[in-house]
């Protein structure tokens, strides 16, 4: 407070200042943390009080006027309760799961910090289809992807010396520093460029380019050509398939591979969730237009064995959305108010990981 006007940030408030109704002895599930633990919790919680409040004592007084108190926290649940009333933490922000738009623009930011050859269509197609991702994921996802096309290098690079020798491979690397000093003029790639402008119009640009560029893949020295070092769409996707978001680390989540096709018979049935589900998502100006409301849930009932979960299933891999599964039997607990938070839990879940 000293260096006011200031900021403090208190990074995992619940670690800091548990519930104390939580911490009292082990609580009545006998396994809480230590009597010792228990009281220095208490004596953090009860100083903040303190000092948030203004009511310390003279010689241990702390002036908070032009001083920001931000706390943060994953489990808002677990902080004493005493510390979210007002005049403490007056204001409670809850800082969400990204969509796709603030997802596209997270992702922009961290494409500005690297090499790529990522489409604007195929960064719009990953923003959309990385469900659950917060920030840290999304760089996560382009720090994986750069790994892949730095393997791509190695791996090219260990091909040269293999073939041509390593004093041919050295060559190759300082042919590749002079093109970063200045741009690349040589016979061959203006021909391959040529041709794939040529072949534009055909529909085939792309192809073309990449096959004048393997057959130019020696330069007017007879020196190989190193690709540029670029991360590629294919890199992306490749760590789409190896980074899981955040929100889906603590509950086992998937998008099961069964389509309708897999459900054999229960044509009605099938027609029914189909209505439920997809037509809303399909053709929402109509429903909307008909005052048409989609289900708010399906009810799914039969004797065991007759594709009720494989059905469930099958809505989600031909939704595309994220499929979680739980027993009943999983949300009891003989603890009082454990049933109630596990219900609540799970759909929190749902909604982090929606669609789903």
């Amino acid at each position: 407070a000293k260096q006011k006007p200031c900021v403090i940030l208190l990074d995992e408030l619940d670690a800091i200042a548990p519930a104390r109704s939580d911490s009292d002895g082990g609580g009545a599930k006998g396994g809480g943390s230590s009597g010792g633990e228990d009281q220095m919790s208490a004596r953090v919680v009860s100083t903040l009080l303190t000092i948030m409040d203004g009511a310390q004592s003279a010689e241990n007084y702390v002036d908070m006027d032009k001083v920001i108190v931000i706390a943060t926290s994953n489990r808002p649940e677990a902080i004493d309760r005493a510390l979210r009333r007002p005049g403490r933490f007056d204001r409670e922000i809850e800082v969400g799961v990204p969509t796709p738009k603030q997802r596209r623009e997270i992702l922009d930011a961290h494409l500005k910090t690297v090499k790529h050859e990522l489409s604007a269509a195929a960064a719009e197609e990953l923003s959309k289809n990385t469900h659950g991702f917060v920030g840290a994921d999304v760089a996560a996802l382009v720090q994986a992807a750069a790994m892949n096309a730095l393997r791509r290098r190695v791996k090219e690079k260990e091909g040269i010396e293999k073939e041509f020798g390593k004093e041919m491979l050295e060559k190759a690397l300082a042919a590749e520093e002079r093109k970063k000093r200045a741009s690349c003029g040589c016979a061959r790639c203006v021909a391959a460029i040529e041709a794939w402008r040529r072949e534009k119009a055909d529909g085939d640009a792309v192809g073309a380019l990449t096959s004048d560029l393997e057959r130019a893949s020696l330069d007017d020295d007879g020196v190989p050509m190193l690709a540029p070092l670029h991360i590629t769409d294919a890199d992306f996707l490749d760590a789409r398939t190896k980074i899981r978001p955040s929100a889906m680390r603590e509950v086992q989540i998937e998008v099961p591979n069964v389509g309708w096709d897999d459900v054999g018979g229960l044509e009605e049935v099938k027609q029914r969730i189909k209505e439920a589900v997809e037509w809303s998502e399909k053709f929402p100006e109509a429903m909307a237009r008909m005052g048409a409301v989609p289900p708010k849930g399906i009810l799914l009932y039969g004797p065991p064995g007759c594709s009720k979960t494989l059905l469930a299933k099958a809505v989600a891999s031909q939704s595309g959305r994220n499929f979680l599964t739980v027993k009943g039997g999983e949300l009891y607990s003989k603890w009082v108010g454990d049933s109630e938070k596990a219900v609540r839990t799970l759909f929190t879940r749902a909604k982090t990981n929606a669609p789903s």
